[in-house]
């Protein structure tokens, strides 16, 4: 009798055993899949955050640095829209156009604002911008009456890069300031 007693208290045992043991693999493997989701997310987000800055640069530098496609465009025939004659040297009558394309207000072609309908010309994807010409004591450029402003102004963004650069408009130099931000889809 004593040797089963000792088989059952020995089959006890294993049991407990075989419970702990699945308890700690249960935890471990919640820790390890949890480190996991959350390494995922950071890597998602630094990809994000690297494509975002890779936009805003790509699309100030074409802006101020090509002329765009065909180099003498307009608002009927243009293909890439750049704004220089020469590296920096910005051409007022593509600045005032490009302030109209991307004009949030206007109507477009294709149903929406110019600026929707003119994103894709610029590169930018899902992003969305602000678009301003200033001084360089920051107050804003008019050209033959027209305030050099277009885009939208951010609201609500999930992250928001503003891209300075400096250029000759005409017989002054000023700042292109482009602010770009995205915005989680099914946010207000």
């Amino acid at each position: 009798m004593s040797g089963n007693m000792r088989d059952g208290k020995k089959g006890q045992l294993s049991s407990i055993e075989l419970l702990l043991a699945y308890f700690a693999f249960f935890v471990v493997f919640t820790l390890a899949v949890s480190m996991w989701v959350s390494t995922l997310r950071e890597v998602n987000s630094w990809e994000r955050e690297r494509d975002f800055e890779d936009a805003a640069s790509r699309m100030s530098e074409k802006l101020v640095k090509t002329r765009g496609l065909p180099a003498n465009w307009t608002a009927e025939t243009v293909t890439a829209i750049g704004l220089a004659d020469e590296p920096r040297i910005l051409n007022t009558h593509k600045v005032l156009g490009f302030i109209n394309l991307s004009n949030d207000s206007a109507s477009g072609d294709c149903g929406y604002s110019e600026y929707e309908c003119n994103k894709e010309l610029l590169g930018i994807g899902e992003y969305d911008f602000n678009f301003s010409i200033e001084d360089l004591d920051g107050s804003l450029v008019e050209l033959d009456g027209v305030k050099l402003t277009s885009g939208r102004t951010p609201i609500d963004e999930t992250d928001r890069l503003t891209v300075i650069r400096s250029a000759m408009l005409g017989d002054r130099i000023v700042r292109l300031r482009l602010t770009f931000w995205y915005q989680e889809k099914g946010e207000a």
